[in-house]
């Protein structure tokens, strides 16, 4: 049997100030020569929870639409 080795880093990035608490990480997964990184956003506003995941530049622009999104449910 063949094993693989994968190394997970992570590192607990600057949210942005939104709600009444956040908090963002970047998860980067590596096997070999190829990588990906994801970035997690947490955003609590009230009783309202956000949790974000996926590329970070998507996690960006998305944030501001989907917390409000939350909110009006």
């Amino acid at each position: 049997m063949e094993t693989t080795v994968v190394e997970v880093k992570t590192r607990t990035v600057p949210a942005p100030r939104r709600g009444e608490e956040q908090w963002a990480q970047l998860v980067t997964v590596r096997t070999g020569s190829r990588s990906s990184t994801v970035q997690q956003l947490v955003i609590r506003d009230g009783s309202v929870l956000l949790v974000l995941s996926g590329s970070p530049t998507q996690v960006a622009l998305s944030a501001d639409t989907a917390l409000a999104k939350a909110k009006a449910r």
